[in-house]
């Protein structure tokens, strides 16, 4: 194999390498989860209520009696807005995007309950909080939350339609694992970059381009 194509399939042999180990450390896929429209009819006392055990989700809706419409929930274990600010130190596991269609006038608010699982806050510290995105600050900012840790869940009013994006939240625990996995990734790309540099500097001696 000639010396220069040699060269070329080293280098090309440690780009690779080292495009992969940085995808691993950067990957931030956007994974859909689960999806349910539930139908809203407001009874003659002005409430509605209903319970989505497959997605962790109970409704009381409050609003004009007679009203309908849906109510849309999607399950994300990815943030769907990766490039929205959270409050420092604070953590985002899950991610409920919440959409209602019906008539704004004719809705008053909403009464939401998450069921949480051990693995939804596996890297929180209690209390959970829900946080709700803004769009127009591209952030998430707190909710008031009622927490209930014996039956895990937690609940939060909403008073309009137009709040579609909420997340499970709280401080950050320190991962010792996490945190030595991710050096152990940064010390092999060293590792592998400098075996590149020295194969590579030692062919330009040997083939006599370097003194």
């Amino acid at each position: 194999m000639a010396p220069k194509l040699k060269l070329n399939l080293l280098l090309i042999t440690t780009l690779m390498a080292v495009s992969l180990f940085i995808g691993i450390v950067e990957a931030t896929d956007y994974i859909p989860g689960t999806e349910k429209t539930t139908n809203i009819t407001i009874n003659s006392g002005g409430t509605f209520n209903a319970d989505e055990p497959g997605l962790g989700i109970a409704y009381k809706i409050e609003g004009t009696p007679g009203a309908t419409g849906t109510v849309t929930a999607i399950i994300h274990s990815a943030n769907p807005q990766p490039s929205a600010s959270s409050p420092q130190g604070v953590e985002l596991n899950k991610f409920i995007v919440v959409t209602f269609d019906m008539e704004p006038n004719e809705f008053e608010i909403a009464t939401v309950t998450f069921t949480y699982t051990d693995e939804d806050v596996k890297n929180l510290q209690s209390p959970y909080v829900i946080y709700k995105y803004l769009p127009q600050s591209n952030s998430y900012i707190e909710m008031p939350t009622v927490i209930n840790t014996q039956s895990k869940t937690l609940t939060v009013v909403l008073t309009s339609v137009d709040d579609p994006l909420l997340a499970v939240g709280g401080l950050a625990l320190i991962d010792a694992t996490a945190d030595l996995n991710f050096w152990l990734i940064i010390a092999v790309i060293a590792v592998i970059t400098i075996v590149a540099v020295t194969l590579i500097l030692f062919y330009l001696y040997r083939s006599g381009r370097i003194g």
